[in-house]
């Protein structure tokens, strides 16, 4: 079992074989797949690890946990700490010692003395010198040991620059030049600052308020840095944000002195603020601020902040202002209930901001709850008419203003609405369409699915949906193929709308669908491209071969396409699986 190393960076070997040592592989039970456990770092994650019988054979070794990092793709150090347990255990076994089991190198685990019976048998001084020797070497483990043992100010700010130096460290050997972190680097970059700092934070989090203070100004250092940092996220800012926000839980819950609490709380409103509102880790931020800070004095303090920011966006033409208002808005609210303000003033509040769809999304809640139908309606009637330049909440409230035209019995009222709706506001939405045909005999119907349609189509609304709902096999017929008569060099792309319909059309229409296939698929044929090409060529092939009289046709299409790829072996590969 020496071949795993490999899918691992080397820091985060380090780290797993740490975890390892200190005992924190629990739970660990094999099965014919594999094996799972428990390890425990920040919280307590689920390993499994399978396929380790046939590795290196076939290169897949399989490994899962659940801890944020892993959920992003990458090995993480859990997964190391348990593939180190496992070669423990069955080296153990093959060896049938009783010995610990010690790393003598990057590659092996071999059965030695343990190591406290080694260190028994050394000299106060030897260990001395041999410790000195280690810390000498490194920097980092140097102030670790000094903070741990002489907690003065200055191994403090010595610990503090020494984790900054280690973080910017991390980001220049994994940007490039202009400083951005591409793809490739982006989980390395991010798990690095998680293993090499944030994780060691967690050994400070005591009731010391200075060594407490330390880890959270270093979590929130590492947190500014990666904020800052131009790259290719996918996932990693969630990754790093969850693990900064686990620390900082901890460290509130684990230290109730009032002065650090005001600290943490004053710095991270300063830090939202500072790394832009509206942006994934602020919202995160805020959400944890709402969670631990939520007494009387914090709830004070963050109402003139949101005052500020409400003020500040209330005339901001920026893409996601709006959105940054509301959310301002909707939170005031919230606190100003919670701190028990006048009715007066929060109905003054709400009026002041009645033309946010927020606000008064808050009302027609309320009133829903009541089931005060009918002053809902004027609700409805008069956000429609508020929000007429916005086609996603007049779809909601013209919805809303059915269901409660229905609950009034105001039948005519309900059927225009829905009629309004399936023409404009839905686009054809064939739930809505079935429900508007409700309220119609089989005979009115027929005149009314015209007007629709009609109407639908004037507007370049895709109705055949509409024509499939209502059994109308021929017009929905005569659209496929013209939307292929209109759009030959793009044939490929009509298939799936021909294969979406297949239920509907057949049997009635076999023989004009086969020849559809077949005249798309010769188009198809008319242009080269790669494998992935002449697979999807082949993929409409097979499609035929359903149909009465298809594989005449695919057997005569191939004889073709043999003659024309000749010289293609990739075509002929392909096409042979027919």
């Amino acid at each position: 079992m020496v071949y795993w190393r490999e899918h691992f960076a080397s820091w985060i070997l380090e780290r797993g074989y740490d975890y390892f040592l200190d005992g924190r592989v629990t739970e660990v039970k094999e099965d014919d797949y594999g094996y799972t456990g428990i390890v425990s770092g920040s919280e307590e994650y689920s390993v499994k690890i399978e396929n380790i019988d046939d590795f290196p054979d076939d290169e897949e070794l399989l490994m899962y946990c659940t801890c944020p990092h892993a959920n992003g793709g990458a090995n993480c150090k859990h997964m190391a700490a348990m593939l180190y347990a496992i070669e423990a255990s069955e080296n153990l076994s093959d060896n049938d010692s009783e010995h610990d089991y010690i790393v003598t190198s990057k590659n092996s685990i071999t059965s030695e003395r343990p190591l406290k019976e080694v260190l028994d048998s050394l000299s106060p001084e030897v260990l001395k010198s041999e410790l000195n020797k280690v810390l000498e070497d490194d920097e980092n483990l140097r102030i670790s040991f000094l903070i741990r043992y002489s907690r003065d100010k200055s191994n403090m700010t010595r610990y503090i620059n020494s984790m900054q130096n280690t973080a910017r460290k991390i980001l220049r050997e994994c940007a490039d030049h202009h400083g951005f972190v591409n793809w490739r680097n982006a989980s390395t970059y991010t798990s690095r600052l998680i293993s090499e700092v944030i994780d060691g934070l967690h050994d400070f989090i005591t009731s010391d308020k200075e060594e407490t203070q330390m880890a959270f100004d270093v979590s929130l250092y590492v947190l500014d840095l990666f904020a800052t940092t131009d790259i290719d996220d996918d996932g990693d800012t969630q990754v790093i944000t969850d693990e900064c926000i686990g620390l900082w839980g901890k460290i509130l819950e684990n230290n109730n002195d009032e002065h650090l609490g005001k600290d943490i709380y004053s710095k991270l409103t300063g830090f939202c603020e500072k790394i832009g509102l509206g942006e994934y880790i602020s919202m995160e931020i805020e959400n944890f601020v709402s969670d631990y800070f939520d007494d009387g004095h914090f709830l004070t303090d963050r109402l003139a902040i949101l005052d500020k920011r409400i003020e500040r966006f209330e005339n901001n033409e920026q893409w996601n202002g709006a959105y940054i208002l509301s959310q301002a808005v909707m939170e005031r609210l919230r606190l100003m209930e919670e701190l028990e303000k006048p009715e007066n003033e929060i109905k003054e509040f709400k009026n002041k901001y009645w033309h946010l769809p927020c606000v008064r999304e808050v009302k027609i809640n309320e009133l829903e709850v009541l089931e005060d139908w009918r002053n809902l309606i004027s609700l409805l009637e008069e956000c429609k008419a508020i929000d007429c330049a916005s086609p996603g909440l007049i779809r909601k409230y013209s919805w809303k203003l059915v269901e409660n035209y229905c609950k009034t019995g105001a039948v005519d009222m309900a059927r225009n609405e829905l009629y309004k709706y399936v023409v404009e506001y839905g686009k054809g939405e064939v739930s809505a369409y079935n429900e508007l045909k409700k309220y119609y005999s089989a005979e009115e119907w027929v005149d009314m699915r015209e007007d629709i349609l009609k109407h639908l189509e004037s507007k370049h609304i895709d109705i055949k949906p509409l024509l499939a709902e209502d059994g109308l096999k021929g017009r929905l017929m005569y659209l496929l193929v013209d939307s292929f008569e209109k759009n030959r060099s793009m044939a490929k792309f009509i298939l799936p709308e021909i294969w979406k319909y297949e239920k509907d059309l057949r049997p009635d229409f076999d023989r004009k669908l086969l020849d559809l296939h077949y005249e798309i698929i010769m188009k198809m044929a008319e242009f080269t491209g790669g494998r992935s090409h002449y697979k999807e060529v082949v993929a409409a092939l097979k499609r035929m071969l359903v149909y009465p009289g298809g594989k005449e046709r695919v057997d005569e299409m191939k004889a073709t396409f043999f003659k024309i790829y000749y010289n293609r072996p990739a075509t002929k590969q392909e096409l042979s699986v027919l």
